[in-house]
């Protein structure tokens, strides 16, 4: 049976390879190349190159000691290749040794850290690739050898003989131990010096290499805390160089990119920033990235501050602020007992009662006392006046506090400089901020008020159509406003939607002109409500049209806007404004929004006459805030103190105002459309054929003023547009381009819903509502022209006279 007679070949054959008694221990010994013109030579074109099964059989022909090596698996991203001797007992070094002409003496003793240049070499099987690396570990042999294990790049490698080793041109002497050598090693690598003492005091060109060679340090890992030094600006235009701290977010090897690259590289860091969150990326070693280590990260978050230390802070207790990140660069301006203090950030906002023991101000740099560089700096002193440091003495005024820098010119109230007054007088003369007195049983008390507050507060806002704030730049010193008792708003709120609103609004006019008193957030909230969706049913969430009740809120709130030209609330905010975006775009969709479906003449008259409230308290909104603003200049920024009594404008800036301005327009146009035959003669109306019929006078007069104040708003919505877009003026054509592309497929929107019309019909009534809107626009104020005079070029306007009609 052939199967028996295998079966008893195997069971007859020696349990152990012929050479290798029982016990002895298995030596690997590598194979030799063979190459046909000498050692090291590639083998030629077209010549027959033994196959690995033929070398093995040839190397056991000639050592039948000596069992054929099994293939080592390759570990990524760690490589390791022994070396062991041959099997002669000479080593793979010594049969090499002419390979290695030109290197320095392999006797030189190697250290742990030392930075060497592995050459290429050739290995049984596989081509062993070399370089720039870092020597992790030392092993003598017993011919008085070394055999080290090296780093270079991302690759790992042990058992390399000392022939093939030398020292690179960059190593001096290595300052550094390897990272999982103990701390006491480790220390003594650095001479006992921290790595901020040896950033701080190094310099370009100092050491005993190259003037770009770096000392040796250990390669940092994902995840390890650095810090970079980059040049900041403070808020007065002082330029120092400082540590800014991130986390190794990536390693990788060199890169050639960059045009950064010092001798001796041997990766590259992403390093992810913590103020702002952006990466950047650096070539490691490299004099201005260091590790941090602990004592690095303890001495951020001192037991005490001092005014002028640089620090990051915690901005807003961590508040989500998009890309700009949660810290920021800035300086302590204040220290106070407690351990509170106020942060003066590089871009002029102020952070004040910061708790300094909870980890929410880490110290960057302290203060070295150094006052020079602020001298001739433009600072905001208090009471909102701006000056320049002539000098700082030992005993000055600014001693207390951190000088914070001037608003740039052109935002803002304009600077007013004055002679420096004592302290007393100005905490004396201070806005009141006292309550108001609860009125007793036999009396009010009516406070004394020229009779011209409570003119313009009533009638003021008719005139001129621009009421009190027709002189804009004129800066007025403004009263701070009270606030009302606890338990009024709620009453008069009840009072404005009881059976005689005249009654609740009387009382409110009176607070406003004789007592400067006006409604909390929440009440300005509510009357917000009422002016978008109209007065509300009590108990229910069911809003109608009270024309009287909403006049009678409209004439308040507006009255409030006007008496902005001389109140001012206490924290510096506004008296009356939306509180988020879509109180702007409810207002501006009334137009459309409360007439669509509306079948009776009465009812489109209410819905018009909201919309038309709407429309005028949002062209108020932005005229009041942007009174004391140069409108034809918009090479202009607004400071967070001007935008914290801006709410309007922080809104469409914040939401972005090439939205808004998109918005505005298509809102208008669809307006104009929609109710073409009240506003002008010959117009088609898009709606129920029954409401235009029985349309009376008060719905041709809302329409009128509801597209004038829309128009209004576009006006300065496309202000604000050039100031966030950085144009030049309102006539860029840019700006005219993107109005012009809005408002044109807005028109071919609302055209298909118009009755049907001949092309001659239709083209003429196409013209006749681009004329209405540059129209519209010219008469919004001088500002505007402009932007009308460009607009109406590029519509196809240019040189038509009935452009310049009312």
């Amino acid at each position: 049976d052939p199967r028996a007679a295998r079966r008893d070949e195997r069971r007859a054959a020696p349990l152990h390879p012929p050479g290798r008694r029982r016990g002895a221990p298995h030596v690997r010994r590598p194979l030799e190349l063979l190459p046909r013109a000498g050692r090291g030579a590639a083998p030629s074109t077209g010549e027959d190159v033994p196959g690995e099964e033929a070398k093995i059989e040839r190397r056991a022909a000639d050592s039948p000691g000596v069992t054929a090596p099994i293939a080592e698996p390759a570990v990524v991203p760690v490589a390791v290749a022994a070396e062991p001797e041959g099997a002669d007992g000479d080593s793979k070094e010594e049969e090499n040794a002419g390979e290695s002409a030109g290197l320095k003496s392999p006797e030189a003793s190697f250290e742990v850290g030392a930075i060497v240049e592995v050459r290429d070499r050739v290995l049984p099987g596989k081509n062993s690739q070399g370089g720039v690396a870092r020597i992790t570990a030392v092993h003598p042999t017993a011919d008085g050898g070394d055999r080290v294990a090296y780093v270079v790049e991302r690759r790992r490698e042990r058992g390399v003989g000392a022939a093939h080793v030398s020292l690179h041109d960059a190593h001096d002497s290595p300052d550094k131990a390897p990272r999982n050598a103990p701390k006491a090693k480790r220390s003594a690598a650095r001479g006992g010096e921290g790595r901020d003492g040896g950033a701080k005091d190094r310099k370009p060109g100092g050491g005993a290499g190259p003037p770009d060679a770096v000392a040796p340090r250990p390669r940092p890992r994902k995840g390890d805390r650095v810090k970079a030094h980059y040049v900041e600006t403070c808020s007065l235009g002082v330029q120092s160089k400082t540590w800014y701290i991130g986390t190794v977010a990536g390693v990788g090897p060199v890169d050639r990119a960059l045009d950064d690259i010092p001798a001796g590289a041997t990766c590259s860091l992403s390093i992810r920033f913590d103020d702002f969150g952006t990466e950047d990326r650096f070539n490691y070693p490299h004099e201005d990235v260091v590790v941090c280590e602990d004592g690095d990260l303890s001495d951020l978050f001192p037991a005490d501050f001092c005014v002028g230390d640089t620090v990051d802070g915690y901005f807003q207790n961590g508040a989500d602020h998009g890309a700009d990140g949660k810290w920021f660069r800035g300086r302590i301006s204040s220290v106070s007992d407690g351990g509170f203090c106020d942060i003066l950030y590089n871009d002029g906002e102020v952070e004040s009662g910061i708790p300094t023991n909870q980890g929410k101000v880490r110290l960057i740099r302290p203060f070295d006392g150094d006052h020079a560089s602020l001298v001739g700096k433009a600072t905001l002193l208090e009471g909102g006046r701006s000056g320049t440091i002539a000098s700082v003495g030992d005993d000055g005024v600014q001693r207390h506090s951190w000088p914070a820098a001037a608003p740039a010119a052109g935002t803002g109230l304009p600077p007013v400089v004055t002679e420096e007054k004592k302290r007393r007088d100005r905490d004396a003369r201070g806005p009141r901020r006292e309550a108001i007195a609860p009125p007793r049983r036999r009396g009010l008390r009516v406070e004394p008020v020229s009779v011209s507050d409570y003119a313009d507060l009533i009638g003021g806002r008719e005139t001129g159509g621009q009421g009190p704030l027709q002189q804009r730049g004129v800066a007025v010193a403004r009263r701070t406003a009270r606030d009302f008792p606890a338990t009024l708003p709620n009453l008069l709120m009840m009072a404005l939607n009881g059976p005689e609103p005249e009654t609740g609004v009387g009382h409110l006019v009176n607070l406003l002109a004789v007592h400067d008193a006006v409604p909390n957030k929440t009440t300005c909230k509510k009357l917000m409500e009422l002016l978008k969706l109209g007065p509300k049913d009590n108990g229910r969430a069911v809003y109608f049209k009270d024309c009287y009740r909403i006049e009678l809120t409209a004439d308040y709130v507006l009255g409030i806007l006007g008496a902005s030209s001389r109140l001012v609330r206490a924290d510096g905010t506004a008296l009356f404004g939306p509180s988020s975006w879509e109180d702007i775009e409810t207002l501006l969709e009334q137009s459309t929004a409360q007439t669509e479906n509306v079948i009776s003449g009465g009812r489109l008259a209410e819905a018009l006459h909201l919309a038309g409230r709407g429309a005028r308290l949002l062209s108020l909104m932005f005229q009041t805030e942007l009174r004391c603003v140069d409108l034809s200049w918009t090479r202009q920024r607004f400071d967070s103190d001007a935008l914290n009594s801006m709410p309007t404008v922080r809104l469409i800036l914040s939401r972005g105002a090439r939205d808004a301005l998109k918005l505005a327009v298509r809102q208008t146009t669809k307006m104009l459309m929609r109710h073409s035959n009240l506003i002008f003669s010959g117009g088609r109306g898009i709606g129920d054929s029954r409401a235009r019929e029985n349309n009376g006078k008060m719905s041709t007069t809302e329409a009128g003023h509801c597209f004038s104040d829309l128009c209004s708003t576009v006006s300065y919505v496309s202000f604000l547009f050039c100031i966030q877009e950085s144009l030049s003026s309102l006539a860029d054509p840019s700006l005219s381009y993107l109005i012009n592309s809005e408002f044109s497929s807005e028109v071919l929107r609302s055209t298909e819903d118009l009755p049907s019309m001949k092309v001659a019909e239709r083209t003429k009534f196409e013209r006749r509502i681009k004329l209405h809107f540059c129209s519209a626009l010219q008469n919004c104020g001088e500002f505007s022209r402009p932007l009308a005079t460009q607009l109406a070029t590029i519509i196809g306007l240019e040189g038509d006279s009935s452009c310049c009609r009312i």
